[in-house]
C-alpha cells in the first residue's frame, strides 16, 4: 500500500499499534488518525486497492493461525476502543463482527468450538497484554475526537475535523517545506507565542 503522510505527524501519532501485526493494523491507525484529529482515507481512483473479500491472494486469507490473528485484532480494538457493550456508537463494530469478520476468519458454517479454541489460544497472550491494552486505552481516551471503530462519519463529524487538522496541519507541512517563507513565518510565530513572564 502507497502512504502519503507527515513522518512526524505519523510519529506523533503513534505509529502502527505494536498490536496489530497481520490484520487490522490500517483500520486501527486511521481510526487513531480520525480521533486525533487528522482526516485520512484512501484515493480510491489513484491507485489499485484490493478488497479482502476478494482476494484469495490475501496475505492472510491461507497464513496459518488467521483465524488467531484476526480475533486477536477484534479482541484488541474492543479493548483499546472501549467497544465492548452493544450501544448507538459500537453498533457499527458489532455488526461488522458479526456479518464480516467472524466469517472470514472462521468460514461461514465453522463451528463454534473453532473460534471457543482460539479465544483459549489467545487467552495467554491476552493476559500478558493487558496492561499495554490498559495503558493505550487511557491514551485515546486523550484523543479530542471519541469516535468508535467502525464509526458512521456524517458531514458535521468530518468537518469539525477538517477544522481541528487546519488549525494543526501547518507545524507538520513546515518540516518538510521548509522554504524562506516558512522559515520568516515560523520566527514570527516563536516570537509571539513565548510564555509571558510575570514580574514578581
Amino acid at each position: 500500500m502507497l502512504v502519503a503522510g507527515y513522518r512526524r505527524l505519523f510519529i506523533d501519532i503513534g505509529g502502527f499499534n505494536p498490536r496489530r501485526e497481520y490484520w487490522g493494523e490500517w483500520t486501527e491507525l486511521n481510526l487513531r488518525m480520525w480521533r486525533s484529529g487528522f482526516p485520512s482515507g484512501y484515493v480510491m481512483d489513484g491507485a489499485y486497492l484490493r478488497h479482502w473479500e476478494k482476494a484469495p491472494e490475501s496475505p492472510t486469507r491461507y497464513m496459518v493461525g488467521r483465524q488467531d490473528h484476526i480475533l486477536w485484532g477484534l479482541i484488541c480494538t474492543a479493548l483499546e476502543y472501549e467497544a465492548i457493550e452493544e450501544h448507538e456508537d459500537t453498533q457499527a463494530f458489532w455488526d461488522l463482527v458479526e456479518s464480516h469478520y467472524i466469517k472470514y476468519a472462521f468460514g461461514d458454517d465453522a463451528p463454534v468450538r473453532d473460534l471457543l479454541r482460539s479465544v483459549m489460544r489467545l487467552a495467554s497472550r491476552l493476559s500478558a497484554e493487558y496492561p499495554a491494552i490498559t495503558q493505550f486505552r487511557e491514551m485515546v481516551r486523550t484523543h479530542p475526537f471519541q469516535f468508535k471503530p467502525f464509526h458512521r462519519f456524517y458531514e458535521q463529524d468530518v468537518m469539525q475535523v477538517l477544522d481541528h487538522a487546519e488549525r494543526r496541519i501547518g507545524a507538520y507541512r513546515d518540516d518538510v517545506w521548509d522554504s524562506a517563507p516558512v522559515r520568516a513565518t515560523r520566527w514570527v510565530r516563536s516570537r509571539f507565542t513565548r510564555p509571558v513572564r510575570s514580574e514578581v
